[in-house]
């Protein structure tokens, strides 16, 4: 009676978790919840984080609850290597249950040790904005993430790759709808500067975005912006600020 009550007990919590994560409005939100919530859920999990890796071998910290977590990334990216980079780049789960016998990474493996990390489970969650990206849950004892700590783990993971799948659904389609936003208004400001029709100030865009092989959109919301005409546009004005 007392394991059933537990299984509804997780249930519930899982079918909460899920509900919040696909309430947030974008991904960068979605990752900060889903870090937030990962220890909360998963009751053996101390710290959790999100490793994102770029095709170039680029490592970055998305989300994570804690210094700790963050360390473990700069290690693995300092290191070329590591249970959450490989999570993330073959999309699978991972789990080191004690890191002074782990011997796929003894380097980060080591490193690890030495900050207090005996255990941990790294899950893939897929691509997200041209990052494969994992979600890693870490332990200072060790052996904590086997049996259901480890499969809650997982399926805690399922759901935040969902999630993270409608959340950049969302941004894709807001950036879009901005985009003919700042056309459409660009567009507006030719025209009534030099009080001629829209397929002539339209035009004026389309040249300057062939031009400096750069977005539509993106020399569209310049003149919105500036109101500098699209000719006099340079690659300099279009680039980000140091």
């Amino acid at each position: 009676m007392g394991a059933h009550r537990a299984e509804t007990g997780l249930a519930q919590r899982l079918v909460a978790a899920a509900r919040s994560l696909q309430q947030q409005e974008s991904v960068e939100q979605t990752f900060r919840v889903v870090v937030d919530t990962a220890p909360e859920l998963v009751d053996a999990a101390e710290h959790a984080g999100v490793t994102a890796l770029r095709r170039d071998r680029t490592v970055q910290s998305r989300a994570y609850t804690g210094e700790l977590a963050l360390l473990l990334d700069e290690v693995q990216r300092e290191e070329g290597e590591g249970p959450c980079l490989a999570a993330a780049e073959r999309n699978v789960v991972v789990r080191i249950d004690d890191m002074t016998a782990e011997t796929r990474w003894p380097k980060f493996a080591a490193r690890a040790a030495e900050l207090g990390v005996r255990s941990l489970i790294s899950c893939g969650l897929g691509l997200v904005d041209g990052w494969r990206v994992a979600l890693n849950f870490q332990a200072r004892r060790p052996g904590a993430f086997g049996g259901v700590s480890g499969q809650v783990a997982a399926l805690y993971a399922e759901h935040a790759a969902l999630a993270l799948g409608n959340a950049a659904t969302v941004d894709s389609l807001r950036g879009a709808m901005n985009r003919r936003q700042a056309i459409g208004e660009a567009t507006g400001i030719l025209m009534e500067r030099h009080r001629t029709g829209s397929g002539h100030a339209f035009g004026r865009l389309v040249r300057a975005s062939q031009r400096l092989n750069t977005k539509l959109g993106v020399v569209a919301e310049y003149v919105t912006l500036t109101g500098k005409e699209p000719d006099l546009i340079t690659a300099d004005d279009l680039s980000p600020a140091p």
